[in-house]
């Protein structure tokens, strides 16, 4: 019986490693979706052309952290705004730079989620300029 339990135990948190990301573009109105792997933290975006964007995630969590300036896309307004909500204890600050095995599209995505869930908010944007809120 113990052995089921260990089996059990360890097979269970694999089964659910996948989190749904939403991006929604509000000046065209329209839904892209992606998905994030929580184990190995890759991360896909299917563009509504087709074009996939993958890319790795990074999470700082807890505490203060230092973001520097060194952001591709986003000005520090956006990234000073996200340092700000990241300092509290159970969020974790997101970033993920994506990019295209097609074409020179990349997309940076800034967010910050919550330690324990997993679940956040933030915004992405594309080198060719397109905005996105981005829930996840």
């Amino acid at each position: 019986m113990k052995r089921i339990f260990l089996i059990l135990l360890i097979i269970l948190p694999l089964t659910s490693c996948t989190q749904s990301i939403k991006f929604v573009n509000f000046k065209k109105g329209t839904v892209i979706h992606g998905e994030a792997n929580t184990i190995t933290k890759n991360v896909t975006v299917n563009m509504p052309n087709g074009e996939i964007l993958e890319g790795k995630y990074t999470e700082l969590c807890g505490g203060t952290t230092s973001l520097g300036s060194s952001f591709v896309i986003f000005d520090n307004n956006v990234i000073n705004s996200l340092k700000t909500q990241s300092k509290r204890s159970n969020t974790c600050f997101d970033y993920v730079l994506l990019h295209s095995n097609q074409s020179n599209l990349m997309m940076e995505l800034v967010g910050y989620s919550d330690y324990l869930s997993g679940h956040g908010y933030g915004k992405a944007k594309t080198n060719d300029g397109r905005n996105f809120k981005v829930q996840f």
